[in-house]
């Protein structure tokens, strides 16, 4: 879903021995008080969080990362640029990946635990946003996710620059 594997470091499979799902999402907008909600506590992230699986070498693996935003990259308006979230703290990366020869319900159960977390931390932080750069197919109002209020002003960039459609992906403008 839009990230891509390590290099085969420590016995790691390369790129293409691995399929990866993943959500990005910028997370941590202000609340009405002018403050960041922290997730509410008490098992809505635990029971949220990959359980411990049987061995064996083809068991998918998953990670919830927070990067850290803000800074100089804060300083535009959110309407300045075609990235809205100018006002986040941080974007959750939260993703999976598993190697070819994984059992499709390993893969199954390992997307609904990842599906459960983003859930879980959209709701609890109060937000849908996203973060551009990783597109996530299982989001279904991505353009309002990915560009909020930015978007008519780029469809009508796209229609003007692009209107045979050159540039075309499934979640590009105008799609």
């Amino acid at each position: 879903m839009g990230s891509r594997g390590r290099g085969g470091r420590g016995g790691r499979p390369g790129r293409r021995a691995r399929r990866r799902s993943g959500r990005r999402h910028a997370l941590g907008a202000p609340t009405g008080r002018g403050r960041r909600r922290a997730p509410a506590r008490g098992g809505g992230l635990a029971a949220a969080a990959p359980q411990p699986q049987p061995g064996g070498r083809s068991v998918p693996a998953g990670q919830c990362r927070l990067r850290p935003a803000g800074g100089a990259g804060g300083l535009p308006e959110p309407g300045e640029t075609a990235y809205p979230h100018r006002g986040a703290t941080f974007v959750i990366d939260i993703g999976t990946h598993w190697k070819p020869d994984t059992p499709q319900d390993g893969v199954r159960q390992q997307l609904a635990r990842t599906r459960a977390l983003h859930r879980t931390l959209s709701r609890d932080l109060e937000t849908r946003a996203a973060y551009v750069n990783f597109p996530d197919p299982d989001l279904r109002d991505w353009q309002s996710a990915c560009y909020g209020d930015n978007y008519a002003r780029l469809l009508e960039v796209k229609r003007r620059y692009d209107p045979s459609g050159l540039f075309h992906y499934a979640q590009a403008i105008g799609t």
